[in-house]
């Protein structure tokens, strides 16, 4: 009989597998290895006294390396002259397409690397169970979401057929699984249509009775992103793409600005639906020139493996799929755009795997309507980078810095970008002013750390965030009178096993865990920030706070490496160790005087570089006045 191994990778797959080991013969079982990957699934499986051998050593290839041939395959792939063919009215699908391809193929990298390692780990175990996804995907989840979902029984049928392996991937259609589906479907197509129909009432009402104003800005964004800029401009009103933000703008702000929330395909006629599929009819009859002479995609390669099996099912379904979708979204946005005339076109991103980003600057641009995205983090613009090639006209930046990088790596020219700062950020002016009267006798030296999520495929995966946990937890132990704030995302699907981790990880060392409140109200009430992302180390050095990059885990050391493009070490703690972490702590503790100069040399470098006045709101007010202006011409 030959062994059977049984790979977990979800939580949710626990009790599929109990049911399994369940009906297992005592040979069987005696025969078959669990091999779980993920602390989470680990710490699941001990609960059922479930036997296990842990794939922490599984994934051998740095998220870095991963991240950059990801980038370096689909941008070839998709670049190549056999994709010439998949463009639609003036918007060129390749650029749309490109940054949801790389997502998936990073993925698919992560994948192939665990199951290559796990055969060459177990390779008496000649049959390989993969268990079934626990989660199900929604017709309007990602273009590529179902084979993301999928991708790791994908990736072991690749390496299986290479080693020797039995790839049995059981199906987890039981019938009252496939009940419990459709009424989870069910209901969610209810609460939408629902949703919709208040929707409609509300617009209908607002149309009705709130007078029209002078300017109209059309917007794919966060209310929290632009609620402080959106009230600088009394002559504004809102047609707004992210339809659940109505419940964060309140009717106040509603009333208002004469905000009303859409769907752009919900502007498309019966016979536009149509279109999609007979344009993407026209794509399929160039697809043979991929198949057949595509080189980029014949020569990819991993870790010893072809990829072009993977990468065609994907490429497929990006024509197909991603064709239908996005062939409705570009007439939908042309009908929208005609419909509700905009002067303004304002995007969170320029560059996104959310495809309709993209559609609504390139139609903009096509009907010469000015779109603009404001910046929202310090994103790497090199080569290198998912993040080149922007579809908004205009962009909005943090300041001459980032605005020389926009146009030396973006192709920007100079008169299309505005150096505003952030009108997010300009809450952190009124947080300094209030420092003055902070009470701090008694209070703990207080480190306000942010907490990465976790991403295994891409950034952070569960062993690395406790390693990184412990890391802080040590650190801090070294400084008496201190406390932790853990800032957790704000997600209540990881909450339990982060709480756990925590625990273990701090001990009797103090803390307490942020998780729902605002990031700037932990920062309001620390001494120090410590993070590994961008866009906090921003908000740590314009709160006048000593930050600390912590580079301690591998592909936070490489995000400090890009980081440096934009702020010099002089102006914070960059640690790349434990030992350079606890010296940091115990520095910035102790010494009242260092922490006073990390402040002021930040003060000067930010005043120099970048545009963090508290005034962004205003100025971004101004830069939508001169575009509308602009627009009337």
């Amino acid at each position: 009989m030959n062994k059977t191994a049984i790979f977990i990778y979800e939580e949710g797959q626990v009790p599929f597998l109990k049911n399994m080991l369940s009906v297992f013969s005592e040979a069987e079982k005696k025969d078959s290895i669990v091999i779980a990957l993920g602390l989470n699934v680990e710490y699941a499986l001990k609960a059922q006294n479930i036997l296990f051998d842990s794939g922490r050593g599984l994934r051998t290839v740095s998220h870095e390396e991963s991240l950059d041939y990801a980038e370096k395959i689909g941008r070839e792939i998709l670049d190549d002259p056999t994709f010439s063919f998949l463009s639609y009215r003036d918007v060129n699908l390749v650029d749309v397409f490109v940054p949801v391809f790389q997502l998936y193929v990073i993925y698919m990298l992560y994948a192939l690397d665990v199951m290559t390692t796990l055969a060459q780990k177990y390779p008496e175990y000649k049959n390989l169970v993969v268990l079934p996804p626990s989660q199900f995907v929604f017709e309007t989840g990602g273009i590529l979401a179902e084979l993301e979902n999928t991708g790791m029984t994908d990736a072991a049928r690749l390496v299986g057929e290479k080693v020797g392996f039995t790839i049995i991937a059981p199906k987890a259609e039981r019938r009252s699984a496939s009940l419990l589906k459709r009424i989870d479907t069910a209901w969610f197509y209810f609460q939408r249509r629902l949703f919709g129909w208040f929707l409609f009432v509300l617009n209908t009402l607002i149309a009705l009775f709130v007078p029209q104003k002078k300017i109209r800005v059309l917007a794919s964004e966060y209310w929290k992103n632009i609620s402080s800029l959106i009230g600088t401009l009394p002559e504004v009103e809102i047609v707004l793409l992210d339809r659940a933000e109505s419940r964060k703008a309140g009717l106040r702000s509603i009333s208002q600005h004469r905000m009303q929330f859409i769907h752009v395909e919900n502007y498309l006629s019966r016979a536009q639906y149509k279109v999609a599929s007979q344009q993407v009819d026209s794509f399929l009859k160039q697809w043979r020139k991929v198949e057949e002479n595509n080189v980029p995609l014949t020569q990819a390669q991993f870790r010893g493996h072809a990829l072009k099996p993977l990468l065609l099912v994907a490429l497929q379904r990006l024509v197909t799929v991603g064709g239908v979708r996005a062939v409705r979204a570009i007439d939908g946005t042309y009908a929208a755009y005609k419909r509700v005339r905009p002067d303004i076109v304002m995007v969170r991103a320029g560059a996104s795997g959310q495809i309709h980003f993209a559609i609504l600057c390139y139609v903009a641009r096509a009907l010469k309507i000015p779109s603009i995205e404001l910046q929202h983090g310090l994103l790497p613009l090199g080569q290198n980078s998912f993040f080149k090639r922007r579809a908004a006209e205009y962009a909005a930046t943090y300041g001459s810095l980032t605005s020389k990088e926009f146009e030396e790596r973006a192709g920007y020219k100079q008169e299309k970008l505005f150096s505003i700062g952030s009108p997010r950020f300009d809450v952190y002016k009124t947080m300094r002013e209030k420092d003055a009267t902070r009470p701090v006798q008694g209070k703990p030296f207080t480190f306000g750390c942010i907490v990465p999520a976790i991403l295994p495929h891409s950034w952070s995966d569960s062993y690395e965030v406790v390693e990184y946990l412990q890391s802080l937890a040590s650190a801090a132990a070294r400084v008496p009178n201190s406390l932790c704030i853990l800032k957790l995302r704000p997600d209540p699907d990881n909450e339990v096993f982060y709480r756990r981790v925590i625990a273990e990880a701090f001990g009797k060392v103090p803390y307490r865990i942020a998780q729902y409140e605002s990031l700037v109200d932990v920062i309001a009430e620390s001494d120090v920030v410590v993070t590994i992302y961008s866009t906090t180390v921003l908000e740590g050095l314009i709160s006048g706070r000593p930050t600390v990059f912590n580079g301690t885990l591998a592909m936070h050391a490489a995000f400090g490496e890009d980081l440096r493009h934009y702020i010099p070490d002089e102006i914070l703690h960059v640690v790349h160790t434990q030992e350079e972490l606890t010296r940091s702590f115990e520095l910035l503790a102790r010494d009242p005087g260092h922490r006073k100069e990390l402040v002021g040399k930040a003060d000067r470098f930010m005043e120099q570089n970048f545009s963090f006045d508290g005034k962004a709101s205003q100025k971004m007010a101004d830069v939508v006045r001169k575009l509308a202006k602009k627009q009337e011409m």
